[in-house]
């Protein structure tokens, strides 16, 4: 080997140990930003006429693995989904409460019970019947609570669903965007990879709404598909349409045309029905919030409020009560019919005979909601009608979803012990999809991420490999120098 080549390929050498040190620096230094990918040098021998010289510094490659790729966006997919659904049930469980909890739905028909059965005992005392009445008012206050919480969370989740509509259709657009600019750089043999790392990135912003596949294009470019078939992006984005309600209320649907579906160019686009184009992200999630899952829910606190109110507007249970005349609580103030279930727990009030906030004289509890004078203080046999038919076994309403007949106190606890286990069987369902997530992630990051430890020790070689050529140059630098003293 020549001196001349002896200089080239330690020259090269250098050449190489430069260029990868500068690599792992910026691999140590992006290891933690989001969607940065490893590169890798392509370094190869360079052979001249025969003879060896020197190392050949290829493309920068970015390090992609689609199989565990796809695995981690599945998996975030579904968290996605499930986190939705598990936020929008806690709220709407800790709207009713839990068996046990002094606020709860539960303990409110307990403390009415109770304060009925004192009021039974002892129809002269004052304090049993005031506190009666007021027992009766919290626990319609609950139920009104509820059917408005089961309102925020619908509105919530349309709200919700409008900001993430915007943001998928400038998403997709920003990714056709990126097409264009990956296909003009590789053409003009420019480098792509951190334009890569921002594709990688919108793709999981995507993702996160709706599962995505990504199936490559020429020149770079890709295509977006749903995991069911939907298309996202494809030559040209979808642009997705959905208008948001300002306001919602019971009974509003798809169905009737008050709420708003997901349109593609006018057309309705089947969202959690078959065929299943766009379900399994957090979009699907919130739409079944928003059309099963609280409609669901209210519909169990209506039938209880429904049931509540029936048991008292009877003349077997207050003599003074005509067959129109509403009992103890009320639907707006008029009597309950099942065929007006819908947004019974908004309407329940107590009976205004009753309430001395509004002119109602408690005395009425125990005389009768329609009596014109007080009768004997010692009679309670109104009061204990009252307890009775609260304690009466009867069927259940047939959107409460239970089979068994029970009293209303009993119904509650049914209801409530329901949306307790829903509520844990989606925190275990979530909790488990993202310990497989974490999986899923590290497995990822382990073949395409940045491994600091790893890379400090490649910088060691590099630096071994540096100091050899480093030496090779000095040793031919003293040996021109010998030559030169001749």
């Amino acid at each position: 080997m020549s001196i001349s080549s002896a200089f080239s390929n330690s020259l090269s050498g250098l050449n190489a140990s430069s260029k990868r040190a500068e690599m792992i620096s910026n691999y140590v230094s992006n290891a933690l930003t989001e969607g940065f990918g490893r590169r890798e040098v392509d370094q190869s021998s360079q052979v001249l006429n025969g003879f060896g010289a020197g190392v050949r510094i290829g493309d920068v490659t970015r390090i992609e693995h689609s199989v565990a790729t796809g695995a981690r966006r599945a998996s975030e997919s579904e968290f996605a989904n499930n986190s939705v659904l598990l936020a929008a049930s806690t709220k709407l469980s800790q709207s009713i409460g839990e068996v046990g909890d002094p606020q709860s739905l539960a303990s409110r028909f307990s403390e009415l019970e109770g304060a009925l059965l004192s009021a039974s005992n002892d129809p002269s005392n004052q304090v049993f019947l005031d506190s009666a009445i007021y027992r009766a008012d919290r626990l319609v206050q609950n139920l009104n609570d509820a059917s408005a919480s089961v309102l925020r969370v619908q509105m919530d989740a349309d709200h919700k669903i409008g900001i993430q509509i915007k943001s998928l259709n400038e998403t997709l657009v920003a990714l056709d965007d990126l097409n264009l600019e990956i296909q003009r750089r590789q053409v003009s043999g420019g480098s792509v990879n951190a334009l890569k790392d921002q594709q990688n990135i919108l793709i999981d912003n995507v993702n996160s709404i709706v599962p995505t596949k990504v199936v490559q294009r020429q020149d770079g470019q890709i295509a977006l598909f749903t995991a069911n078939g939907g298309v996202l992006l494809d030559d040209n984005p979808t642009q997705f349409d959905f208008s948001v309600n300002g306001t919602i209320t019971h009974g509003m649907s798809i169905a009737n045309g008050a709420l708003s579906d997901l349109r593609i160019s006018g057309t309705s686009i089947a969202v959690n029905s078959h065929p299943n184009f766009f379900d399994g992200g957090s979009l699907s999630g919130l739409f079944e919030v928003r059309d099963s899952l609280a409609p669901a829910f209210n519909a169990q606190i209506d039938a209880l409020a429904g049931d509540l109110i029936s048991r008292f507007q009877t003349p077997t249970v207050d003599a003074t009560l005509t067959t129109t005349d509403p009992g103890l609580f009320t639907d707006a103030n008029a009597q309950y019919s099942a065929l007006n279930e819908l947004g019974a727990a908004e309407r329940i009030s107590i009976n205004t005979q009753i309430d001395p906030t509004n002119g109602g004289q408690t005395w009425r509890l125990r005389d009768g909601l329609n009596a014109l004078t007080q009768g004997d203080k010692g009679n309670g046999a109104t009061l204990k009608n009252i307890l009775d038919a609260f304690r009466a076994s009867n069927a259940p309403p047939a959107s409460i979803g239970l089979s068994a007949n029970n009293s209303s106190f009993g119904f509650t606890q049914e209801i409530s012990s329901m949306m307790a286990t829903d509520l844990a069987n989606i925190e275990d369902s979530t909790s488990f999809i993202q310990s497989n997530l974490a999986e899923f992630r590290e497995t990822e990051l382990g073949l395409t991420g940045v491994n600091t430890d790893n890379e400090l020790q490649n910088l060691m070689e590099v630096e071994k490999a540096y100091a050899a050529n480093a030496r090779v140059l000095s040793v031919l630098d003293e040996l021109m120098s010998r030559l030169l003293e001749i």
